[in-house]
């Protein structure tokens, strides 16, 4: 009897990380299979990714009724938006785009047309107008 008792010792010890693991790997089965039963559903990054335009008009949706004309500001991103009502409701989010985002002109600094500015990343407007002249290059 004490020859099975210290075999078992030494199986316990020899494979004790073994054990560790596996009772660990149950213990996150149970976990995982209790999880659907709570009410909570898993979503994978793509399911997120494109439930954001669906949130963004769901958002839209849930917004007071308004007056024809009427602006709501909002986020696309990085880039303030606005909402637009139509017929009563807000439109979705939407950018007023002016310019290609990194795009360069000419403007004028001063009452000359001899400076540059670069659209933002947004298309929405532009930066400083820098003097041509002040950076020593020449038009």
């Amino acid at each position: 009897m004490l020859k099975v008792h210290d075999n078992m010792l030494s199986l316990l010890k020899k494979y004790q990380r073994t054990i560790a693991i596996l009772i660990l790997l149950v213990l996150i089965e149970v976990v995982l299979i209790s999880i659907p039963q709570l009410g909570f559903k898993w979503k994978s990054p793509l399911e997120l990714s494109s439930k954001t335009q669906d949130a963004e008009l769901k958002t839209a949706a849930g917004l007071p009724e308004c007056s024809d004309s009427a602006v709501y500001e909002c986020k696309l991103g990085p880039c303030d938006g606005i909402r637009e009502c139509k017929s009563g409701r807000y439109q979705s989010c939407a950018l007023k785009k002016i310019c290609e985002p990194g795009a360069v002109s000419s403007c004028e600094e001063h009452g000359c047309a001899t400076g540059r500015r670069t659209c933002n990343e947004c298309g929405t407007g532009y930066g400083e107008c820098i003097n041509d002249n002040e950076k020593g290059t020449t038009a």
